[in-house]
């Protein structure tokens, strides 16, 4: 389909303005978010549940890493009991990474020389 009227031409007056009312909107911007926008509220310190006496050797470090791990898979085995379906085989898998992960620091325990 023909237009009868053609675009005017693009004169130079016409981009300039444009690019000042680009800038003039960039700089405004820039303002109200510097003045309106409220600061994030500071994340507290993280501070750990629990502390680790700094002078417990590594060998006894693991032993009670494994008894931790003993103790968190008898809890997954008796919550798995009385479960069914995938329910119960999610429950089972994290028994499957808590012996997996006591079977590594056994291991690591067997390579260490104690004194």
């Amino acid at each position: 389909m023909k237009k009868i009227v053609p675009d005017p031409p693009v004169t130079a007056l016409d981009t300039d303005a444009s690019a000042d009312l680009l800038l003039d909107r960039a700089a405004a911007d820039r303002a109200l978010n510097h003045y309106l926008l409220i600061p994030p509220a500071p994340s507290p310190a993280k501070t750990a549940t629990y502390s680790i006496c700094d002078s417990v050797s590594l060998e006894a470090a693991l032993v009670e890493a494994s008894g931790l791990l003993r103790c968190a898979g008898a809890s997954v085995s008796e919550a798995g009991n009385s479960l069914s379906g995938a329910q119960r085989d999610l429950v089972l898998s994290v028994l499957h990474l808590v012996d997996l992960a006591r079977a590594y620091v056994d291991k690591s325990l067997d390579g260490l020389t104690t004194h």
